[in-house]
């Protein structure tokens, strides 16, 4: 680490500046040290064991069957919709939801805290329905 001092005298820390000429030399030296090449030797190799270990993984997954059938899946589900209209009519009804502007250049004079608390300190029920 390099170090400069302050105007009061501080020291600073800064980090030691690649010793490049421009973009070009510094992409080719990212790249060498991703090779292995004058930087940390595992890089790649670690890369790499972690994508392959995390495609089997995804493999697997896909490949065995979930913890429930996809009709039941799609059975949960299937209501959900409806529930968050509900809930949604109902916020615009009371006003804990406030519409954004449609202009989006007017988005910065909005405060989003003030719905955010409205919307958080609601009361809600939600109806659960036996099948």
């Amino acid at each position: 680490m390099a170090t400069t001092t302050r105007r009061k005298g501080e020291p600073i820390r800064r980090r030691a500046r690649v010793h490049s000429t421009g973009v070009r030399s510094t992409l080719q030296q990212a790249v060498a040290s991703l090779r292995g090449k004058g930087g940390d030797v595992s890089k790649f190799q670690t890369a790499f064991r972690n994508g392959m270990t995390s495609g089997v993984e995804t493999a697997k997954s896909k490949l065995r069957p979930g913890w429930m059938s996809r009709a039941e899946e799609q059975k949960l589900f299937e209501g959900w919709d409806d529930i968050f209209r509900e809930i949604r009519e109902r916020n615009v009804q009371e006003g804990v939801h406030v519409p954004a502007p449609a202009d989006t250049r007017l988005l910065h004079e909005t405060n989003v805290i003030k719905p955010l608390k409205a919307t958080h300190g609601a009361r809600r029920r939600l109806p659960v329905r036996s099948a």
